[in-house]
């Protein structure tokens, strides 16, 4: 075709629309000719397409408010909903817009406001009224607690009347002057806070958005309950492997025990000191990425080093690191979050700790059995993908304040000069105690009482324990508002010690299994019961307050069986007899919970004279 011809570019269907065609623009064209079997859409023009070409020139725009919302509460925010916004043609073809903006509104001016919308270059006005606020009242269904109970806002309602006498209640708002541990009469102020307030936005905006976030971060502190029982279980259940594969003596093996728990002691009592310093998040991340090291060393370096013991010793080191860590900030974290019967998450957070000894162990012993052993270090990575993900789910999700910005946190003095916090550290260690003379000693006492393999031994005794302890928790979890806690700590204290003596007095196998694992539900309670007491009755504790409850567990854990073992051995390796005389820890616990309950009671009675 020569250059001067005329081209005319038609479409092979009549339409309504006259428009220069695609084909006449160089760049279009160009795209076209670049395919070679087939029509492919170029990616663009060099021209804006308008949607002129299909309803003509815009020449006008019409606004219809009759459904639109123009009257206001202060706050508020802007509802185009009710907003109908036409599009006048040149073709006489009108078109419904809605990419329109909407300008001049502002939530927090009392009084006329002129909106603008606009669509191109074409606007329209209309008016909007907001109303203002009068005054606030408050009225409570419930006006007499216990000590130690939380306030409890369900009951108060809070209501705002507006300049035209409307009268709406309102959620944006906190509560001052409630001092749960004060046996006297007490004036609470409902504290105003400000504007986008009303029960319908706060509840869509902020209510529903913090549960679904802060339940994430309380799923993550599940999960490095579930880290800490990798890293505390799964490296034990290799020690006889160890001692084959690199030719250790389990003299050095077993001193690995020793290592890991000694580490996690330090780290719980040297966090006090700088996790306030670098924040829980640094912190959390930090606990799961040694986790994650440790478990993938455990796997490289006794092979790639000359002494392979040094390479299992490096690996302990680096993952008691971060079990030392996530001991210490996981459960302030958890407190931290808003929750109502904070002491039912908290159970049910430590009972993740058992469901992952469980699982670490039936998961291990299965794979063993399908894969073989020599493949230990294959599961040694699958175990530390956990810690990986984990972290990286930290990375986002969001970690509230352990104390509030209006409150002042104690300090390590302050802290120390608190008999409570005493109280709690010996609760702490007995509860810590209580926990493993039993847990320790369950493989060891099952195999030799049941007469059965080692293997099935380690499955039977650790398991069945830490599943009744996980369920134990599991229930009080789920029902907690409706038990006392420290009831519920005293019963468990008796139970506790009603399980040793069965143990130690048993004459069947089968009442000693019974006994063990009556043990592992009793015990469940003492740990994260210890945590929730504590923090309600110390307020402002703090990191400080949970690094030193961390560091009184973990030195009744290692403690607890290791008195239990030097008496079996002063008896003849009598295992029951070590078990007896570790009922002392038990009933220290309830002793202890008892006092310190008197004190209270002896508190409120001296306020009222």
């Amino acid at each position: 075709m020569a250059e001067n011809a005329l081209r005319v570019y038609t479409t092979t269907e009549k339409t309504n629309y006259k428009m220069k065609s695609l084909m006449y623009d160089k760049l279009y064209r160009e795209g076209v000719a670049t395919e070679q079997t087939c029509y492919n859409q170029p990616p663009h023009i060099s021209y804006y397409l308008s949607d002129d070409i299909f309803y003509g020139t815009l020449t006008d725009i019409e606004l219809d408010t009759t459904n639109a919302k123009t009257k206001y509460y202060i706050g508020e925010e802007l509802d185009k909903t009710g907003l109908k916004l036409t599009g006048k043609y040149s073709d006489a073809n009108d078109k419904e817009l809605t990419d329109y903006s909407v300008s001049g509104y502002d939530s927090l001016k009392k009084g006329s406001q002129t909106l603008t919308v606009k669509y191109l270059n074409k606007s329209k006005t209309y008016d909007v009224a907001v109303v203002g606020e009068n005054s606030l009242t408050a009225e409570t269904a419930k006006t007499n607690y216990k000590i130690g109970e939380e306030f409890d806002k369900n009951s108060l309602s809070v209501k705002m009347l507006y300049e035209d006498n409307t009268e709406k209640e309102v959620c944006g708002y906190e509560i001052s002057g409630f001092d749960n541990m004060k046996v006297e009469p007490q004036t609470v102020t409902v504290i105003y806070k400000g504007y986008d307030n009303l029960c319908y936005n706060y509840k869509k905006l902020r209510g529903e958005s913090m549960k679904v976030n802060y339940n994430s971060t309380i799923r993550s502190c599940f999960i490095g309950y579930i880290v800490q029982a990798i890293v505390n279980n799964f490296v034990p259940l290799l020690f006889i492997t160890f001692q084959s594969q690199y030719s250790i003596p389990l003299s050095k093996i077993t001193l690995l025990i020793t290592i890991n728990f000694g580490l996690q002691l330090i780290i719980d009592f040297a966090s006090a000191f700088f996790i306030d310093k670098i924040g829980y998040r640094l912190s959390v991340l930090i606990a799961h990425l040694f986790a994650a090291l440790g478990l993938i060393s455990i796997a490289i370096l006794p092979d790639m080093m000359n002494d392979s013991f040094m390479g299992i010793f490096i690996s302990v080191l680096l993952y008691a690191v971060g079990g030392g860590l996530l001991e210490v900030v996981v459960s302030p974290i958890v407190e931290a979050c808003p929750n109502e019967h904070k002491d039912k998450t908290m159970s049910m957070l430590h009972s993740f700790y058992c469901w992952g000894t469980a699982g670490v162990v039936v998961i291990s012993t299965i794979f063993f059995n399908v894969f073989g052993i020599d493949n230990w270090k294959i599961l040694a990575l699958v175990w530390a993908a956990v810690p990986v993900i984990n972290g990286l789910t930290f990375l986002k999700v969001p970690i509230a304040p352990l104390i509030n910005e209006e409150e002042n946190g104690l300090s390590l003095k302050e802290l120390i000069k608190q008999k409570a916090f005493w109280g709690f550290l010996l609760i702490m260690c007995c509860a810590g105690a209580s926990e493993q003379s039993v847990s320790q000693w369950a493989s060891a006492f099952v195999e030799k009482a049941l007469g059965i393999s080692k293997s099935i031994g380690d499955l039977v005794g650790p398991t069945v324990f830490s599943v009744l302890m996980g369920i134990s928790r599991a229930i009080y979890g789920k029902f907690g508002e409706k038990i006392n806690l420290y009831k519920m700590m005293v019963f468990s204290g008796c139970l506790c010690v009603l399980s040793y003596l069965t143990v130690s007095f048993s004459s069947s196998a089968i009442a000693g299994l019974i006994g063990i694992a009556v043990s592992g539900f009793s015990v469940g309670i003492l740990w994260p019961g210890t945590y929730s007491d504590a923090s309600t009755s110390i307020k402002g504790g703090g990191t400080a307050m949970f690094a030193f409850l961390a560091l009184a567990g973990d030195v009744g854990c290692a403690g607890g069986p290791t008195f239990a073992g030097k008496i079996a051995g002063m008896l003849g390796d009598n295992l029951k007899m070590g078990i007896l005389a570790a009922t002392v820890f038990p009933i220290t616990l309830i002793i202890t919970l008892i006092i310190m309950n008197l004190h209270k009671k002896n508190l409120y009675n001296t306020k009222n004279l």
